[in-house]
């Protein structure tokens, strides 16, 4: 009985996890909202206020994972393992308490230096009084921002994957969508997108302290204890992931701080534009990493390596075998996308290449670094993250005065090298440290037949490109679909199509299991 359970609980675990980043990745979808915004804002606002709101937003979220001290980490990786509601609740109290304390102070002295910060960034058009002003309203969105940020890691760590999403993207984007729109038209061409984010993200915030409530006890927060030896477990390990989750940040992000110290306010408003459609990608790797963290930290506690292995290799094949297709049509229809925004953001078509082409090898990888994360060492995610910067700065000074691949290009491929030499080492720890492999059997046959279709596609795409701009764009969303159905009926497993869930059992015209 005892292998039988085994197998059913491996079954149990893939399809919770199919689930939820089902779930997860209908709230990433949201992010077609922040999309939508864009457009508007680059016809609404001029490059040097676009340029200078993608560098503040990149800024904020770097100095977040300062603020948050790797509370979100921390939470993730010891929630799940907590045996009593008691220990839960002290958890989320030392997170909530010193992420605050921390986001607070950094705001406070970060409004104090503005005027030291605006002559360090380039602000374009746009004089050094005005964008001190800007910086010091900004600012105020780093306690909240941080709040949302360890108030969703809270309901995550708990396995509820939707709701938490619905906050961080959708709510957020869409309440800076309207806001920024109205603020424009009623005089503010200036300031508008910069109130318009801290008012979303305010609301947001306030959001996810609703949430939370649903799971938490504030009350018994409250009275709750914090004994010595707790906080000095919980805070050593949030120092040591610190480190890590700040590079991480400067990865995703950080890039547009450098543009703009480099290049000026403008190019960063065209890496900052190339960066956030080419995120569109990272979806599917992110809807699987939410889900993922939680489980293999529950699985390492309770010492289930082979069910923390079946379910690392269910992810990685899932995501290599989707990422590569979806990243085919990005770059295909990146050149068309564009052709919607401002003609002075054409250039970030090469920047939506590079950087597309970067995350479908990283997709490879699957979810190792989220698994060597979670595992408990507290070394190895600080190191890769390490060894990616160092890439990353020593590309992007020999590339700096190429001509060809210079700036906002030079930049991206740095970027994207970087990235990949930390899922490289993830994966590699991952099998030599953990034993731990994503691959089997299993990978070939949704690899074999993902590499098949995107062969396909590309062939398609070139005869496509001889037709109006209409029509082949039109082939180009209608092969996606097309593309996938064919992946998920002939790449995918029946186990693995039904433990996606409606989309799997429908695409391969299963009926849904009844109890017996």
């Amino acid at each position: 009985m005892a292998p039988r359970r085994a197998k059913e609980q491996v079954k149990s675990d893939h399809a919770t996890v199919a689930k939820s980043a089902g779930v997860a990745f209908l709230g990433q979808s949201a992010a077609v909202v922040e999309a939508f915004g864009l457009i508007l804002f680059t016809w609404l606002y001029t490059p040097a206020v676009v340029g200078l709101f993608f560098t503040l937003w990149a800024a904020l979220k770097v100095l977040t994972a300062v603020t948050e001290f790797a509370m979100t980490t921390s939470q993730l990786r010891f929630t799940p393992a907590s045996r009593s509601r008691t220990t839960d609740l002290k958890i989320f109290k030392t997170a909530l308490g010193t992420s605050l304390t921390i986001s607070i102070t950094g705001a406070l002295v970060i409004a104090w230096f503005a005027p030291e910060i605006a002559g360090f960034l380039e602000s374009g058009a746009i004089g050094k009084e005005q964008f001190t002003r800007i910086i010091r309203i900004y600012v105020w969105a780093l306690p909240f921002w941080t709040l949302i940020e360890v108030i969703t890691a809270s309901v995550r760590a708990q396995h509820k994957f939707g709701p938490e999403i619905r906050v961080r993207v959708f709510y957020e984007q869409g309440l800076r969508l309207i806001a920024g729109v109205g603020l424009y038209f009623l005089g503010y061409q200036t300031f508008g997108l910069f109130y318009a984010h801290v008012f979303s993200i305010f609301i947001a915030s306030l959001l996810a302290l609703r949430l939370a409530a649903r799971f938490y006890d504030f009350r018994a927060i409250l009275k709750t204890p914090v004994d010595r030896a707790f906080l000095k477990e919980f805070l050593s390990f949030s120092a040591m992931m610190m480190p890590a989750n700040f590079i991480k940040k400067l990865f995703l992000v950080g890039s547009v701080i450098i543009v703009n110290v480099g290049l000026g306010a403008e190019a960063a408003a065209i890496y900052g534009l190339g960066r956030h459609i080419s995120s569109v990608l990272q979806v599917v790797h992110l809807s699987f990493e939410y889900v993922m963290a939680p489980f293999a930290s529950l699985k390492n506690a309770l010492a289930k390596r082979q069910e923390l292995s079946d379910l690392y290799n269910f992810t990685t094949r899932l995501i290599g075998a989707l990422v590569l297709p979806l990243g085919i049509l990005l770059i295909y229809i990146s050149r068309d996308i564009l052709t919607v925004f401002n003609p002075d953001y054409a250039a970030a078509t090469g920047v939506i290449i590079i950087l597309t082409a970067g995350r479908i090898t990283e997709a490879m990888a699957g979810t190792s670094a989220v698994v060597v994360e979670m595992l408990g060492n507290k070394f190895l995610p600080l190191f890769n993250n390490l060894m990616g910067v160092m890439v990353l700065m020593v590309l992007q000074y020999y590339l700096k005065d190429n001509r060809v691949l210079g700036g906002v290009y030079g930049i991206a491929i740095a970027t994207a090298v970087g990235f990949n030499v930390i899922s490289l080492l993830s994966l590699a720890e991952a099998h030599f440290f953990y034993r731990l492999s994503p691959y089997s059997k299993k990978t070939f046959r949704p690899l074999a037949v993902s590499f098949a279709l995107s062969a396909v596609m590309i062939v398609v795409f070139y005869f496509a490109d001889l037709l109006p701009h209409v029509v082949h764009f039109s082939i180009a969303i209608g092969s996606i679909y097309l593309t996938i159905h064919v992946l998920v009926r002939y790449g995918l497993s029946e186990e693995d199509a039904r433990n996606l869930g409606r989309v799997g059992r429908w695409f391969r015209s299963i009926k849904p299991q009844t109890a017996i």
